[in-house]
């Protein structure tokens, strides 16, 4: 999994930092030829900062498909993906594959084999790719052989081996580094904001400090006060069952179209009207996939067919009579 320009974190736990403008093997399934699995990440500039790439686009190849996670929007804020060359709007439900959306989140799931891959297309560009134990030492590409590899590619230096396709090696690789930068005062204060009591349900289970430095590197970089390192940590800690409601009106605000707010651990799989009745964050329990957060519906209304948030009541007054 990952996010930003770009951070990495491989399937055994590796930290790296990796800069091409470049489409790469994410991971690969090595148990058979052809390979039951291949997802593709493409890195494009990142315009806000300078020297560094940022995820575009995630391609995920499964099952004699060919999925492409979007970064384009309807009007709605409805993400697209491209299925076998054919632009949708999730949800979708196909024999060998599903895709929803919810909140932030584009999540692609194939059951047969247990993939699962999520995009989240602005904002912190995260994604994550998540693959069943049976393929423990049959993978490989930047996340790296799971169960196996001790350290990353970066560190082994084998990341360009991960160009695809490979004939782009010598334009990719080979580029110089974006020049160190050095965090001021202000900065080092600002990332810190990770140790504050919000967060500390999570500190036993996921370790704040490489989202310190991944935040001073952004925030330098970019001269602003990012919040990527934040919303990076927060995913991480809901993966691990820890749900932590941490935004408000004057730390990192999102701003949610009219009658949506903004909400945390939401399960992606729950039915549309979950918003009808008393909302709880945090019931992870009864969630079959890693939750996801974004702008969601009020509590007593629900989302319609014209993307409003309309009364549950008049909805079930139209629908009765």
């Amino acid at each position: 999994m990952g996010y930003g320009d770009p951070h990495y974190y491989d399937f055994n736990g590796n930290h790296f930092d990796h800069q091409g403008n470049c489409t790469y093997v994410l991971a690969r399934d090595t148990s058979q030829n052809p390979p039951l699995y291949s997802v593709y990440i493409n890195n494009v500039p990142c315009v806000d900062f300078p020297g560094t790439t940022c995820p575009k686009e995630l391609i995920v190849e499964a099952l004699g498909h060919r999925i492409y996670m979007l970064p384009n929007f309807t009007e709605n804020y409805e993400p697209h993906v491209r299925v076998d060359g054919k632009v949708k709007i999730p949800p979708l439900e196909a024999e060998d594959f599903s895709i929803i959306s919810g909140g932030l989140f584009t999540v692609v799931y194939f059951p047969s084999i247990e993939l699962e891959v999520r995009f989240v297309p602005v904002d912190f560009h995260y994604f994550r790719v998540v693959v069943p134990g049976k393929f423990r030492g049959y993978t490989e590409g930047l996340c790296g052989n799971c169960g196996v590899n001790d350290t990353s590619c970066e560190v082994d230096d084998t990341c360009c081996d991960w160009i695809h396709p490979p004939e782009d090696k010598a334009r990719c690789c080979g580029g110089e580094a974006p020049p160190p930068c050095v965090p001021d005062e202000g900065q080092r204060e600002w990332c810190t904001n990770i140790l504050q009591p919000i967060f500390e349900e999570c500190w036993e289970f996921v370790d704040p400090n490489p989202y310190i430095e991944n935040c001073l590197t952004d925030t330098c970089i970019s001269s602003n006060m990012t919040c990527w390192g934040f919303e990076q940590y927060v995913e991480e800690c809901s993966y691990h069952g820890v749900c932590v409601d941490w935004r408000n009106d004057t730390f990192c605000p999102w701003e949610c179209p009219p009658g949506q707010i903004f909400r945390e651990c939401v399960c992606p799989e729950e039915d549309p009207y979950r918003t009808c009745s008393d909302w709880e964050h945090g019931n992870l329990e009864e969630c079959h996939t890693s939750p996801v957060d974004g702008c969601f519906c009020e509590t007593g209304t629900f989302l319609d067919e014209n993307d409003n948030c309309a009364p549950c009541r008049e909805y079930c007054y139209t629908s009765l009579y």
